[in-house]
């Protein structure tokens, strides 16, 4: 959406026994013309079955509505959102008009949020059907059709999911036929058939079973759906005083668009955190090329680089006091200083890295794998003519370049088999940046090795790995052990038993075992971040609970046993989620006992702190 909104959810016509408790207010305005819509997500509308008791029209759509100015000031806020019954369509000529409605408030959380009271909706059926129904009444089709959005009369459904009883549904067949070359003859005629109201039922609830993901429609039990149907309209949903209320954010720094790439770093000097624009066009980003988190003291600071000298295309980044070091796509490395009267970085100096032979032609490699320290920095990439796979180290402070070989030249005395045409990089993260040896996996097809050595490219170990190394795994090396963890599931693959998988190996890369962890949730795989602990890692991830979207942090110990898992941040999503509003995690990291989470929620940057 253009416009910045401060999410505002009302619930129009189609709300009924609500608590007596709640606060009605009154809000005035008129609907947008332009941008004037949003797709709202499943979380709001199983908040609205529960507030509902089961009794709605589902709603799809909500209205972006334009506040007068006396509630514009009321309400400190320009806008709300109006999500109405019927799909909106009674809004169709309203747009210009000012309406008056009365609200109330949704969740805690969200004290812009609100819905109208409302005692009646309007169905094709009343509750007289199921008290009364016989196979001598009729019943037409339209009334007892199943509808994705027509959620009415839940637990009515629910108590009668096993009633034998018959009623006789009224339909209607039509018969065509040519007469002529044109001419087509259209007859209509009655049509009547016995359904059992159990049928009818789960016909209904197939539709409840769409929106909560939990319910079983197919084996689930009268008495199950009813303890479900229970639990479900009695729940409040957690908030985040009972997410992590101490706290649990910091406001958010920024308003601006955050999603674009950037390059994290932790200061080892002073503990603060940097984070650099990937691409720090200086007109695009003049207020945020670089930022730099003084988390101690809670205080940020904007700082940019000399506009004479901007590295775009940044692959990796690592900083001491005033220091800057960092590399670019374009395989050189630069060395910058703050200058603290301008809060520039001014350059100090720059090189290539590689020699001519590598980058003479136009179009350059992309750097697949980077691993760095304050000490050395290590990349790959893949030659577009050849696919031969390179690995570069070169020294942090002096941008020294210390080797470049080959994957053919690391492993010409071991017996490897891999179709090099065909190979790739499989990206690894890290859990930290403390070793001085450099692994990254490569291969093709089934034949996948993970590779280790040391800052000069020798002291070489090598073991064969199965090609789902390239599914996100995170390698972590201890003093006496190399293990590569992932979390083989994720929300959206609800098919599969979460897990998380860990490979243990020795540091001469000679496999250990092979264990997995079951896991309560359906974490999203592609938003998870996995560190290092003192005793073994963590893991902090997000995911969709029932009503929330959140992201958790679990902490295992060396026994891969977990023993503290804890919510760090969680919002009802108003609209539906995609890669422009999600929850990105950008970086985490263990400062002295704290840990400190980056992420973006929609374009806004915030962090954690727990």
């Amino acid at each position: 959406m253009n416009i910045k909104i401060v999410f505002t959810l009302i619930l129009f016509n189609c709300l009924r026994n609500l608590s007596a408790q709640e606060k009605v207010v009154a809000v005035s305005g008129k609907f947008m013309e332009q941008n004037s819509t949003l797709y709202i997500s499943k979380e709001v509308q199983r908040a609205l079955f529960i507030k509902t008791k089961g009794h709605l029209i589902l709603p799809e759509y909500g209205f972006i509505l334009m506040l007068t100015e006396e509630d514009a000031i009321k309400y400190e806020r320009k806008h709300l959102v109006i999500i109405p019954s019927k799909h909106g369509y009674e809004f169709n000529d309203s747009k210009g008009k000012i309406l008056n409605l009365k609200v109330c408030q949704l969740t805690p959380d969200n004290p812009f949020v609100y819905y109208i009271k409302n005692d009646i909706i309007s169905s094709d059926i009343n509750k007289e059907f199921f008290k009364i129904s016989t196979i001598k009444d009729t019943v037409e089709y339209r009334q007892v059709k199943g509808n994705q959005h027509k959620l009415t009369y839940t637990k009515e459904w629910i108590e009668n999911i096993d009633n034998p009883k018959e009623v006789v549904i009224k339909t209607s067949s039509r018969n065509c036929g040519i007469t002529g070359k044109y001419l087509r003859e259209f007859e209509s005629k009655s049509v009547f058939y016995k359904k059992s109201i159990s049928h009818l039922a789960k016909q209904q609830l197939h539709y409840v079973a769409n929106l909560f993901r939990e319910i079983d429609r197919d084996n689930w039990t009268k008495k199950q759906w009813q303890e479900w149907f229970k639990n479900t309209i009695n729940t409040e949903p957690k908030t985040l005083k009972d997410c992590n209320s101490k706290n649990w954010s910091k406001p958010s720094y920024f308003n601006n668009n955050f999603r674009d790439p950037a390059k994290f770093n932790i200061n080892s000097s002073n503990n603060q955190i940097l984070r650099i624009e990937v691409n720090p066009n200086y007109k695009s980003y003049q207020n945020k090329q670089i930022l730099a988190f003084d988390l101690e003291q809670g205080k940020d600071f904007k700082r940019k680089f000399n506009p004479k000298n901007i590295p775009n295309g940044i692959k990796a980044i690592e900083s001491n006091n005033d220091h800057l070091y960092l590399i670019n796509k374009y395989f050189k490395w630069f060395h910058y200083k703050l200058n603290t009267e301008t809060d520039n970085y001014d350059l100090v100096s720059k090189k290539d890295i590689l020699p001519p032979k590598f980058t003479k032609n136009k179009k350059r490699p992309p750097i697949d794998q980077t691993y760095t320290n304050l000490t050395n920095m290590f990349f790959t990439f893949q030659t577009e003519d050849t696919k031969e796979i390179y690995i570069v180290s070169l020294k942090t402070k002096n941008g020294e370049t210390t080797a470049i070989k080959s994957i053919t030249e690391l492993t010409k005395r071991v017996d490897i088999k891999y179709d090099k045409k065909n190979s790739s990089i499989a990206r690894l993260n890290y859990g930290s940046n403390t070793s001085k040896y450099f692994i990254t996996a490569f291969g093709s097809h089934t034949n996948y090795y993970i590779i280790k050595m040391n800052s000069d490219l020798n002291n070489i170990s090598l073991s064969k790995v199965s090609s789902k190394i390239q599914d996100k795994f995170t390698a972590i090396q201890s003093s006496n052990l190399i293990q590569f963890i992932n979390q083989d599931d994720d929300y959206y693959n609800s098919g599969k038993n979460p897990k998380i998988n860990i490979w243990t190996y020795s540091l001469d890369l000679k496999k250990v075992n092979e264990k997995f962890i079951p896991v309560n949730h359906h974490y999203n795989k592609y938003s998870s971040i996995i560190v290092k602990n003192k005793n073994g890692f963590g893991i902090v991830s997000t995911h969709r609970t029932t009503y929330l979207y959140q992201i958790t942090y679990r902490e295992f110990d060396n026994n891969k046993k977990l023993i503290n898992e804890k919510c760090v941040y969680s919002n009802l999503p108003i609209e539906e989620i995609d890669s422009t509003n999600n929850l990105q995690l950008e970086y985490f990291k263990k400062i002295n006992s704290k840990m400190y989470l980056f992420f973006n929620d929609g374009k806004a940057l915030r962090f954690s702190e727990f």
